[in-house]
């Protein structure tokens, strides 16, 4: 039998003013008290107050493949100069990567930094390849 008094707003508004860890421990007690079993218990881990998603996708890598140059070679090399702070590559190596295409310009790279290289060779006739890790 339920209390009418206590109403699901009145439950919700309580828990809601528990700590994480408070929570927790609330959650462990209910599950002994009512004989609930998880197949699966994932560790409280707390961020900045905020409890991490243990089910949550990881973030999605890819692998950036220069297919072709094209015509305008020294200006994909410009280009992808201008990118050294996302590759890390001197000019000796851009131009090797350009001159050798098709090559791996970025590997493991998240897709802030894909949108980058394809931002920044727009226009320039060249074929990227981009792969989902």
């Amino acid at each position: 039998m339920s209390d009418p008094s206590v109403t699901r707003e009145a439950v919700i508004e309580f828990l809601s003013r528990l700590s994480p860890p408070g929570l927790h421990e609330l959650i462990l007690a209910l599950e002994d008290r009512l004989g609930i079993e998880r197949a699966y218990t994932p560790p409280l881990r707390v961020v900045m107050g905020a409890p991490i998603d243990p089910w949550s996708e990881p973030e999605a890598r890819f692998v950036i493949t220069l297919v072709d140059a094209g015509e305008l070679r020294v200006a994909v090399i410009r280009a992808l100069r201008e990118l050294r702070e996302l590759s890390g590559l001197r000019l000796a190596e851009v131009r090797a990567l350009v001159e050798g295409a098709p090559s791996i310009l970025a590997d493991d790279v998240e897709e802030e930094r894909v949108e980058a290289y394809e931002a920044a060779l727009k226009g320039l006739g060249v074929t990227l390849e981009v792969k989902r890790r």
